[in-house]
């Protein structure tokens, strides 16, 4: 890879490493980096600082790294990589990165090729789009940052191609295993309602989830400090009373995780055992819990950065 393209993904990246800012600072941080590099406009910085601004930056960037080879779209990804993810990921995407351990919720390992947010079946790998809304929007609750806004379409196809590298299982699969989402609706069919709440928190009953995730919604229940995840180490359920989901901010959101379970977890899926109707009535429930806590300190102080969903391309 040339100095010229190393630039390029660097200036990508650069927004990482200034941690849990807000995302304006990462903005302006990505900015000032492509003034210091010039990598853009002919390797000009002056022209680089006159011409960027908060739309063209991304699309500059984007048609560069579109132009570069195969070998050095690979080079990209893995350089992104290592600037944006081992961190926290760490350099054989095992999930025990520097920082993993001052991390209140333990980094992805991707080897196994086990990921909890997806639009597949239950077991079955993620999609590419997965796997970049991911990265899009962050993950509430966790150090995972969204990086909708500050990082290209082209920069986040690179890295989730070197993320896949690391398990096999998107090797073997090739052919094999289609990675084909579940049928999800476009919007739901009716409007939440006190009815709908009360059918959500019958089912919330019936298929178990008070053993897990309470009573009261909060994540304490009878069974859940037996629980561990797919790696054999402690996991909690998730408080539904925070206000704010891992899976994003929409009921679709929900409705996918609730439809398709979470792969290295307890949590099931529930699409064989409850109707896409009754699914819809759990995620108004598990919505109404939320709204017990919800407030401006939930908001500023627990939800951000990563509760913030962003939908850049």
């Amino acid at each position: 890879m040339n100095s010229g393209d190393l630039g390029i993904a660097r200036l990508a990246v650069a927004e990482r490493r200034s941690g849990r800012l807000h995302m304006a600072a990462l903005h302006a941080a990505s900015l000032c980096a492509a003034f210091l590099l010039g990598t853009l406009s002919g390797g000009n910085p002056a022209r680089a600082a006159e011409e960027l601004g908060p739309q063209n930056e991304l699309v500059r960037i984007n048609r560069e790294l579109a132009e570069l080879s195969s070998a050095a779209r690979s080079q990209a990804g893995r350089t992104l990589y290592q600037s944006a993810c081992e961190a926290c990921h760490g350099r054989h995407g095992d999930g025990r990165g520097p920082k993993w351990k001052a991390l209140p919720v333990a980094p992805r390992d991707f080897r196994q090729g086990l990921f909890k947010l997806r639009s597949t079946p239950f077991g079955a790998l993620p999609t590419d789009e997965d796997l970049d809304r991911v990265i899009r929007q962050g993950v509430s609750g966790t150090d995972m940052v969204p990086f909708g806004k500050v990082m290209s379409r082209e920069n986040r196809a690179a890295v989730i191609e070197y993320i896949k590298s690391f398990s096999p299982r998107f090797r073997d699969a090739e052919g094999k295993e289609p990675r084909k989402p579940v049928s999800l609706p476009a919007q739901r069919p009716f409007p939440a309602s006190e009815a709908s709440i009360a059918a959500g928190k019958a089912l919330f009953a019936e298929k178990g989830c008070f053993a897990c995730h309470g009573q009261q919604g909060d994540g304490k229940g009878p069974a859940a400090g037996a629980l561990v995840d797919g790696w054999g180490s402690p996991i909690r359920p998730w408080d539904f009373t925070l206000g704010y989901y891992k899976s994003g901010a929409t009921d679709l959101d929900l409705f996918r995780t609730i439809t398709t379970g979470m792969n290295g977890t307890p949590m099931p899926s529930f699409d064989g055992a409850t109707s896409e109707e009754e699914r819809w009535k759990l995620v108004d429930y598990v919505r109404s819990l939320g709204r017990k806590r919800s407030s401006w300190a939930t908001v500023l102080f627990v939800s951000e950065p990563t509760g913030v969903v962003y939908d850049g391309n």
